[in-house]
């Protein structure tokens, strides 16, 4: 491929094939440079400059169709046409050889130009004089289904052909197309589809049982409405569709009905099962549940079996630590703190020790401990945690080493106490 700057090499009034060279043509954007010729034929044409060279291209396209061998079909009958001579093409124009024309006369004395193939084919037999004898079937008298036909139209149903007049059982005129009578595509004027759509919901359904409604009768409303007796004794108007399909098979004492085992006393995660509330719309039943936090919260039985429902929802809000915390190995929620005296050595403190330091305004001291009330290691909410000295397990709640303290300097030192201390363990 030439550079930007390259010259384009003249080629004005050479010869390829049978294309002569006229003049060269205007470059478009990131095309070949072509040039406009003149063919033997007359026509002329635009040709790229590297099909010219290499010799892609020798003709307007007129040297391929001369090649071809056309087969001579002059003399021969193809049903009521005999072929009189080939079509001959207008100047520059070229067909393919299988695409040429004939000239033919009918039998009836038209002359007519047919393509070959469709003369080869047998799609062709006639200049159309004889169509109408060979396509078109009379089918009046005969009966399709409910419809007789009586008789042909001028109309059309688009592709599927003529359309007849015919008469219905019961007593309608309808036209129809030949090609939907005699494949059995229409039957009737539609009252057959009618009738077949309306027998279903006009059977009598008295005396039927549908779960636990009885049919009494018809209701008065009339149509596909029946008066119907649950197990309950209520009485109702139900329509006999859902009846039939199972959607209605009571009064909706069903839903009110208590059902399931008894869940009360259970537990399904951080919930206690305390007692059963009801029944909700969709006949599920509902049941007050305590959290391990204190709140109080109701939930299907069907989603505490699951699993889907295991708290008031305070575990989830624990679920996802900030992005400066972590759960620790041993369940303690962790907050990152690397200042902090008790700070462990990747620099993450207890969450609890934080809590408590800030409502008692002090560090927590080494020989103190900060106890969860309710267990729950990552819940840290003031009114769960408990300040401890020493130890859980051996050391005593600070309520009760003040409770000491005050009995001590009530006994050997009374003046360090306020008048309501001091009197607070005589009046006990």
């Amino acid at each position: 491929m030439r550079g930007p700057g390259a010259k384009v090499k003249d080629i004005t009034g050479q010869k390829f094939g049978r294309l002569l060279v006229l003049e060269l043509v205007p470059k478009e954007m990131g095309r070949e440079r072509s040039w406009r010729c003149r063919c033997e034929c007359g026509q002329e044409l635009v040709v790229p400059g590297n099909l010219l060279r290499y010799g892609q291209k020798k003709s307007c396209g007129c040297l391929v169709h001369e090649s071809r061998k056309i087969v001579d079909i002059t003399g021969q009958r193809f049903g009521k046409l005999v072929a009189l001579e080939l079509v001959p093409l207008p100047p520059g124009e070229h067909t393919g050889a299988r695409l040429r024309s004939w000239r033919c006369r009918c039998d009836c004395g038209q002359v007519v130009d047919v393509a070959g193939p469709r003369l080869r084919s047998g799609n062709t037999k006639s200049c159309g004089c004889s169509g109408g004898e060979t396509r078109t079937i009379d089918l009046t008298g005969q009966r399709f289904g409910q419809l007789v036909v009586t008789g042909k139209t001028q109309d059309r149903d688009g592709d599927l052909g003529l359309m007849w007049s015919c008469r219905c059982d019961c007593g309608r005129d309808t036209k129809v197309s030949g090609h939907r009578l005699r494949r059995g595509m229409t039957k009737s004027c539609g009252c057959l589809r009618n009738t077949a759509r309306t027998v279903p919901e006009l059977r009598d359904l008295t005396g039927m049982k549908f779960g636990d409604l009885d049919v009494v009768g018809r209701a008065a409303v009339g149509g596909d409405a029946w008066d119907v007796r649950c197990c309950c004794g209520t009485t109702k108007v139900v329509r006999g569709a859902p009846l039939r399909s199972g959607n209605t098979q009571s009064c909706g004492c069903r839903r009110r009905r208590p059902h399931g085992r008894d869940l009360t006393g259970q537990k399904f995660g951080y919930l206690t099962v305390v007692e059963q509330i009801g029944i909700d719309d969709h006949g599920t039943t509902r049941w007050r549940c305590r959290c391990v936090c204190g709140v109080e919260t109701e939930a299907s039985a069907s989603n505490l079996r699951a699993g889907h429902v295991a708290s008031c929802g305070c575990r989830i809000q624990r679920r996802r630590p900030r992005l400066d915390q972590k759960v620790g190995p041993d369940g303690y929620m962790l907050i990152q703190c690397p200042n902090h005296p008790r700070a462990r050595s990747d620099g993450y403190v207890a969450e609890h020790l934080l809590v408590m330091e800030k409502y008692l305004g002090r560090p927590v001291t080494s020989d103190e401990t900060v106890h969860h009330k309710n267990g729950i290691r990552d819940d840290n909410r003031l009114e769960n945690l408990e300040l401890r000295s020493g130890q859980h397990g051996s050391g005593s709640r600070v309520e009760d080493l003040v409770a000491h303290a005050k009995d001590v300097l009530r006994r050997y030192a009374p003046d360090l106490l306020t008048d309501e201390e001091r009197n607070a363990k005589l009046d006990s």
